[in-house]
């Protein structure tokens, strides 16, 4: 998501050579911010981050990007609604309100962590990178057919709206096609298939250390006119 929002706002370019530099960890105000990689990537593109799941680079990137044009597109893809799902009870997020939202905040949300999302807030979301950048309200059921009769109801595709561009969602899916096969993604590989994704990993809150880790793969198939976008979360 971090990766749309500086596509979009032309802050950044798919394969830039040196655009980012990690060099195993990022000094943000008074904090020091570590890579997975404690050794460092040494210099990227930001195709080279999203196959490394590189912390550093992405918050560079978010320090571009800055908070108010981030709260802009949180909200375009959704994340401060309910996807309006037919389904009773659904949850929704909780995020700092934006005037709390200072270097270091800004920097753990560009790596995805210090806020909560459904996984069905997430994968609607990123279903509109593959869906040629629009945004659609999710459903259950496709149609319905009555038994007695033969009638079938169609239950509509609502679109909600263009949330970045189809060039920019098309940088995105040949990006997450480069995590599965050549990044942290490469055990998502399917012989006969092409397959896009992005890996997760996001340390529990320090005040509540008991809830864990929280480990995810979000895949989209086919790259190409994409038909199925699938989430894996394991909660540790």
């Amino acid at each position: 998501l971090t990766a749309s929002i500086g596509l979009e706002e032309n802050v950044v370019e798919t394969d830039t050579p040196n655009d980012f530099y990690c060099s195993g960890h990022e000094i943000v105000a008074d904090r020091t911010i570590n890579c997975s990689n404690l050794s460092g990537h040494g210099s990227q593109t930001l195709r080279n981050a999203l196959e490394n799941s590189c912390n550093p680079a992405l918050i560079q990137l978010g320090q571009r990007i800055g908070v108010d044009k981030f709260y802009d597109y949180l909200k375009a893809f959704g994340f401060f609604d309910k996807t309006g799902v037919d389904l009773p009870s659904e949850g929704t997020s909780s995020f700092w309100a934006k005037e709390n939202v200072g270097p270091v905040e800004l920097a753990t949300m560009s790596f995805g962590q210090r806020f909560t999302i459904t996984p069905l807030q997430l994968i609607t979301a990123i279903s509109s990178v593959a869906n040629d950048g629009v945004l659609v309200t999710p459903h259950v059921v496709k149609q319905i057919e009555n038994p007695e009769t033969g009638t079938i109801t169609n239950v509509e595709t609502k679109e909600v709206r263009q949330v970045i561009s189809k060039d920019t969602a098309d940088k995105m899916k040949s990006i997450m096609q480069s995590v599965v096969e050549e990044g942290g993604g490469s055990y998502a590989q399917v012989k006969g298939y092409s397959i896009g994704g992005k890996t997760g990993t996001s340390e529990p809150n320090p005040n509540h250390p008991e809830d864990g880790y929280v480990v995810s793969f979000l895949a989209i198939a086919p790259v190409e006119n994409t038909k199925v976008v699938a989430l894996l979360v394991l909660y540790g």
